[in-house]
């Protein structure tokens, strides 16, 4: 492509558009409204990403937590994200282990997996390209 532009957000209960340093070095806490992140991101895609001039790829990371009150309009933002998006998907990064309030994103989220929207789940450090190959469709061999 000659043009790429990526966007990175990251929110608790309210979400920022923040650059990649930001994202990966900086740690929030607090409760998480997932749907908080979404919105940002639908908000930019109309603003700055008009998918008939832009091939749109649209990714969540979470540990899968979320206030229950916000799943309902989560999984509406999601699909409305992914309704405009090439390939979208919701990767999951979390320890095996029982979610803390209830219901995991990736089983709410699962009405919409499809060729379009993938979903991952990443326990530890040797699931990640096993993981990320399944995203975009390939296989991962562990012998490359």
């Amino acid at each position: 492509y000659q043009n790429v532009e990526i966007v990175f957000i990251s929110h608790t209960t309210v979400a920022n558009e923040v650059n990649e340093d930001d994202f990966f070095k900086k740690a929030s806490s607090g409760g998480t409204f997932i749907s908080s992140g979404l919105s940002l991101a639908e908000e930019i895609v109309d603003e700055r990403f008009a998918p008939s001039s832009w091939n749109i790829y649209t990714f969540h990371c979470s540990d899968g937590d979320n206030w229950s009150e916000d799943n309902e309009k989560a999984l509406d933002k999601m699909k409305k994200l992914s309704n405009v998006s090439q390939l979208s998907g919701y990767i999951q990064i979390k320890p095996e282990q029982e979610t803390l309030w209830g219901q995991e994103m990736a089983e709410i989220f699962s009405v919409l997996e499809s060729d379009s929207f993938k979903i991952c789940k990443i326990r530890d450090k040797n699931d990640v390209w096993p993981e990320f190959a399944k995203l975009f469709g390939g296989k991962y061999d562990i012998n490359v």
